[in-house]
């Protein structure tokens, strides 16, 4: 019944119109965490909101804010601390128009023969990151929490493909990812004879937003009707990717063929859940918190030293969202 409220209150359109041309950038690889956006553009819920959607992979969140704010693309997806930073001490003129996870997905990827299991274990060990990583930001409130100080544990930046095998080839003693990420991390591990162990940040009381979709100011000034079209197909898209997993699923396969079914759907399975919940009874909505706003915010000025007296308001539009 809740489903059925759900897709009836989102008014979806069929009439035909002129499509606008709009390239979504990503901040990561096609794992299965984009399902959604191939199933919905597969399905042809963009096109009924008169867009031609295209997109661009991406190389971390902190890249993809870049890109979008340069220009290169009017919507970007990425963590909400890569935006608040790149607004906060850059003025990059991005905002974020929905949120996908109520919690934090964050979490450090080790192997079992490193003897490594507890943030505490970390100290002299070095990881592996992206350009403005996510994990980088928070990972020192996490060690904190976890009595590690973070001082102790060296960083090198790579770019996102070379992390699993640097991982694998026990190059670096950990990498960072979502915990979605692990059905293709798994395999790896397996292969050589080793076991996948993953140290999640919401086990030391992480209770904040992550990955959120931006647009760039002028886009939202200038070009609202089509976010608002965008996202109504957007939302459309999750929705119709929490009722039908395992499609969406292969059609993200179907889309990127390099992809392996059975990591897709693990990935999709695990971003529903941050949404919708494990059992699928949660109401997302996409509309933000703005108490959970500023505590997010407050992360990244104890973690990064960010200003505490940024208006957090200014990274928030989630007005165009479509009404539930």
């Amino acid at each position: 019944m809740a489903a059925a409220v759900l897709v009836a209150g989102l008014g979806f359109s069929t009439s035909v119109m002129a499509l606008d041309e709009v390239n979504f950038q990503w901040s990561w690889i096609p794992t299965g965490f984009y399902a959604p956006i191939s199933a919905g553009m597969a399905m042809g819920f963009y096109e009924d909101e008169g867009i031609d959607l295209t997109v661009s992979t991406g190389r971390g969140s902190g890249d993809a804010v870049k890109k979008v704010a340069g220009g290169g693309s009017p919507i970007g997806d990425g963590d909400i601390s890569a935006v608040m930073s790149a607004r906060a001490e850059e003025g990059a003129p991005v905002k974020c128009l929905m949120h996908e996870h109520n919690h934090s997905p964050h979490s450090l990827f080790i192997l079992k023969s490193s003897g490594i299991s507890h943030f505490k274990d970390l100290e002299g060990k070095t990881l592996a990151t992206t350009p403005g990583n996510s994990h980088r930001n928070y990972f020192p409130i996490a060690a904190r929490m976890a009595g590690l100080d973070p001082d102790t544990v060296s960083w090198t930046v790579v770019d996102a493909t070379a992390m699993p095998s640097l991982l694998i080839n026990k190059r670096v003693d950990g990498v960072p990812y979502f915990t979605s990420n692990a059905s293709f991390v798994e395999p790896q591990a397996k292969a050589i004879g080793d076991e996948l162990v993953i140290i999640p940040f919401a086990d030391y009381g992480f209770d904040i937003y992550s990955y959120c979709i931006y647009a760039r100011d002028d886009v939202i000034e200038e070009q609202s009707d089509m976010l608002q079209r965008f996202l109504k197909a957007t939302v459309r898209s999750f929705v119709w990717a929490r009722d039908n997993p395992e499609e969406a699923a292969r059609l993200h396969k179907e889309r990127w063929p390099d992809t392996k079914y059975e990591d897709n759907l693990a990935g999709w399975v695990d971003l529903s859940g941050n949404m919708f919940g494990k059992d699928k009874s949660k109401d997302w909505t996409g509309h933000y918190d703005m108490a959970k706003v500023q505590k997010t915010y407050d992360v990244l000025v104890e973690s990064r030293g960010l200003n505490p007296d940024f208006d957090v308001t200014e990274v928030i539009h989630d007005s165009l969202l479509p009404q539930m």
